[in-house]
């Protein structure tokens, strides 16, 4: 395979990836109740659950273990049957999305995010532990850019297996246009070229995918008009 093949499917690949995980990046916040399930509830899921892999991730300094399976069931099935499960505040749930989060024992909760597959096509189902509260992030990565001014960092997670570091933050103000742009161009004098141009689109964008040939790494960039962002960086 030629080095543009490597590097097209390398792209494509962070392009599917990312949608499936950035939210369950993000460990969110849960308001707390409940009595404890004391094991998994995975299993009063209906149809079958295949388990595909795990991969270890350390957030905000914590070693946790996130979990991938796949739901042979009907999104919309299983959307109604979590709403008779858990009280509606354990969950939120979107167009193509649904996350869940409960208390798994005294110390820890679970959380799930269902991701739908389409017509015809199983559920992904991303599974993670984690102690209710988290300690602070540490200090924000060399390996991403540094944080817009006045933004503090929310979670650091890295994917030892991969090399690969996840920043979210929040406070970066309420210009994703402005801030993607000031980033690329930042970017661009370093040596990063973007892929897709994002930034320099009519309106502005909100963020982007950007290589750099020398470090061969790819980083993706995402701003929201809430102040938050995430910055992704893997080598490809």
């Amino acid at each position: 395979m030629g080095g543009k093949s490597v590097l097209l499917t390398a792209v494509l690949a962070l392009l599917t990836v990312l949608p499936l995980r950035g939210e369950v990046f993000e460990l969110w916040p849960w308001k707390g109740g409940g009595v404890p399930s004391g094991i998994s509830r995975v299993g009063e899921l209906p149809g079958i659950v295949t388990p595909l892999y795990s991969e270890k991730m350390r957030v905000n300094g914590v070693p946790l273990e996130m979990k991938i399976s796949t739901v042979d069931a009907d999104f919309l099935s299983l959307l109604t049957m979590l709403i008779r499960l858990f009280p509606p505040e354990s969950i939120r749930a979107g167009s193509d999305a649904v996350r869940v989060a409960y208390r798994i024992d005294k110390e820890n909760v679970e959380r799930w995010l269902l991701v739908n597959g389409g017509p015809g096509k199983p559920v992904t189902l991303f599974v993670i532990v984690a102690p209710e509260k988290l300690p602070p992030p540490p200090e924000w990565p060399a390996e991403l850019p540094p944080l817009p001014p006045g933004a503090e960092g929310r979670q650091v997670i890295r994917f030892p297996g991969r090399k690969a570091v996840y920043g979210g933050f929040r406070n970066a103000g309420d210009d994703p246009a402005a801030l993607a742009k000031e980033l690329s161009a930042g970017l661009t004098t370093a040596g990063w070229h973007s892929i897709g141009g994002e930034a320099a689109q009519p309106g502005g964008g909100k963020g982007g995918i950007f290589l750099q040939d020398k470090l061969r790494r790819i980083l993706w960039v995402g701003y929201a008009a809430d102040g938050t962002g995430v910055f992704y960086s893997r080598p490809y």
